[in-house]
């Protein structure tokens, strides 16, 4: 039984080594946020083994959280954005770190009470949800949810996000730079036109 348990596992570790790849290899060559919800649309749930989980992009400009990418028992669903608050997700965006919710010893409600935040989530009794942060702020963030067991996330669920969530910092780096970039490139061509304009 235990050589059977452990060949499920390294079975399941390689799947997922798998998974990692061929996801770090799709967003390689994105270049534009559009791209890349294309590319985590089709690969995250080879690669997410929850039930329930979401993909949440942070405007600090209007201060509203949204939800792209959302999926509950295999199918996509609607989250609507909402503004910046005080539940789970907004905990995460406010202090860039990681938010794990589901102990044996203590209810959602009692570990949500702790750390002064609400619950925006619905009933669950596992929540675990890690920032995606591009130098020094955080945009995003990944969550994964259960809403029947708890300490159903374990550490390398919470690896997996992590490592996740460096790839996707990574992608949303490089489509700020190549914005700036194609910006650069536009402003430099009119100021062209206009000089060659003004010389004429």
């Amino acid at each position: 039984i235990q050589n059977a348990r452990l060949s499920q596992e390294m079975s399941n570790m390689v799947a997922e080594s798998f998974a990692l790849n061929d996801l770090s290899q799709s967003l390689s060559s994105v270049l534009n946020v559009q791209q890349m919800m294309e590319v985590v649309r089709a690969r995250l749930p080879e690669v997410l083994k929850a039930d329930e989980y979401y993909l949440a992009l942070f405007d600090s400009a209007a201060q509203m959280v949204s939800f792209p990418i959302a999926y509950k028992n295999g199918k996509s669903i609607d989250i609507p954005a909402r503004p910046l608050g005080g539940d789970e997700i907004s905990y995460v965006f406010k202090n860039n770190r990681m938010l794990s919710i589901g102990a044996d010893y203590f209810t959602p409600d009692q570990l949500r009470r702790s750390i002064g935040i609400v619950s925006g989530e619905g009933d669950y009794m596992s929540y675990v949800a890690v920032p995606v942060t591009v130098s020094g702020r955080t945009l995003g963030a990944i969550a994964l949810l259960d809403p029947v067991r708890t300490r159903a996330f374990s550490l390398n669920d919470q690896r997996v996000l992590t490592t996740v969530s460096s790839q996707l910092s990574a992608v949303l780096q490089n489509a700020n730079l190549f914005q700036q970039i194609t910006q650069l490139a536009e402003d430099l061509e009119k100021q062209v036109i206009a000089r060659t304009q003004e010389l004429a």
